[in-house]
């Protein structure tokens, strides 16, 4: 690769002319970038490094035959002639030597660099080619144990075909009505262990079924006989019940339907009143009735009326005696619960308890002024007055226009109104 200074500068990015300590910096930064064991270009590599070599040994000389430098040297060499001092002469022929020496060891240590570089890379490739050489030479091998393996088989089905053709006119030389008297024998198939597995669950799933069933039927049976079962008291019952805002306000007498279970008229009454027999469990009355289905119970729909008082909240319930499922043989009835819901507020209203808080929005100019303000409530419409320069996010207090209190409807909450600027808002 022949170079001159302008190309060799241009492989490192610097302007000809240069100096070579600019080279040795440009070279160093290229080397750490474009160096192989780095992920660089092997290619781009040498070109810098024969670029930098060049241009060392291009300064190195053209220094040492720079008019300057012969100048030098002869007014140097003149001078010691002139003063013909032995000393100085050694000096100066002991210095240049060791400048060569050290030119020279520089020279041999970045060649033994570029070697053990080259070397390296040599090896590399040579690892690559055993390697690839190495796997190339198992698939072949693994290709010709897959063809034996397949001729083998083969020949064998080959030899099986063969020995089962030679056969074959044996048989088929057998009289045709001893072919017809031959005992066709079926084969069962050998269970594995997981189909032995799910054959022992289902038989022993139909075990348990029928051995829980006889002991259901027993258990009734004994029940039944039993004195537990003489006076059966009914269930209590739960019911949700809507509530409008009059009805949150005021209270009110409301008209409810329940179906509830009342004792079967025809295993459980007689001459139209309800049985009663201290020694006989009601559920003997009620075998074999088909109204009830042997229940002792059928279900029947009431209405009822309820007054829900004021002031109702979310979790509050009413509770209704002996309106739940009947008892038996005389025992009591079960209750009937009412779980009361209320209806939501309207916008801008948020209840805590029987207190309830409003924002409403104002203009700014009421604010600042003051004034009268009429405020739409739950109860109605009431005038507020606002003091002047009454500041946007404060409050005021309404007195009885809350919710009366639950289970105290003779006091009521009170209303917090919160005044918001209309530019706030």
């Amino acid at each position: 690769m022949k170079l001159n200074e302008r190309q060799a500068c241009q492989l490192l990015g610097l302007a000809a002319p240069t100096t070579p300590e600019a080279a040795r910096k440009a070279y160093r930064k290229l080397a750490r970038q474009h160096h192989p064991d780095h992920g660089g270009d092997e290619e781009r590599f040498k070109q810098i490094s024969v670029a930098y070599h060049y241009l060392v040994e291009y300064y190195n000389s053209s220094s040492s035959t720079s008019p300057s430098a012969q100048s030098s040297k002869t007014s140097r060499r003149g001078r010691d002639t002139y003063t013909r001092n032995p000393d100085a002469q050694a000096k100066s022929k002991s210095t240049q030597s060791q400048q060569k020496q050290q030119k020279t060891a520089d020279q041999s240590k970045t060649y033994q660099k570029e070697d053990h570089r080259q070397a390296w890379r040599q090896w590399r490739e040579q690892v690559d080619r055993n390697t690839e050489s190495q796997t190339k030479q198992r698939s072949t091998e693994s290709q010709e144990k897959n063809n034996q393996k397949k001729q083998t088989k083969a020949k064998q089905q080959t030899a099986h075909d063969q020995s089962t053709h030679q056969h074959r006119p044996e048989q088929d030389s057998e009289p045709p009505h001893q072919a017809h008297n031959q005992e066709v024998v079926e084969a069962s198939v050998v269970p594995s262990f997981g189909d032995s597995v799910k054959r022992w669950s289902e038989e022993l799933g139909d075990r348990i079924s029928v051995v829980s069933e006889n002991l259901s039927q027993k258990f009734n049976r004994w029940y039944r006989k039993s004195a537990r079962s003489l006076f059966e008291k009914g269930n209590n019952e739960k019911l949700r019940l809507d509530l409008d805002l009059t009805t949150l306000l005021y209270g009110k007498q409301i008209r409810i339907a329940v179906n509830r279970l009342v004792p079967c008229p025809k295993c459980q009454q007689e001459n139209g009143q309800a049985r009663k027999d201290p020694e006989t469990p009601a559920a003997l009355w009620a075998d074999g009735c088909q109204r009830c289905n042997s229940s002792g119970r059928i279900q029947q729909r009431e209405e009822l009326s309820i007054y829900v008082p004021p002031g109702a909240d979310k979790g509050h319930q009413l509770k209704v005696n002996a309106k739940g499922s009947a008892g038996l043989n005389g025992s009591s009835d079960g209750d009937l619960t009412l779980i009361l819901t209320p209806e939501t507020l309207p916008k801008g209203f948020r209840r805590n308890g029987a207190d309830l808080e409003l924002r409403q929005a104002v203009s700014a100019s009421l604010l600042a002024r003051g004034g009268v303000l009429k405020v739409h409530t739950l109860r109605g419409t009431v005038n507020v007055k606002i003091p002047k320069n009454f500041q946007s996010g404060k409050k005021l207090l309404i007195p009885e226009q809350g919710f009366p209190v639950w289970n105290n409807p003779e006091q009521s909450g009170t209303l917090t109104l919160c005044l918001i600027a209309r530019s706030q808002a």
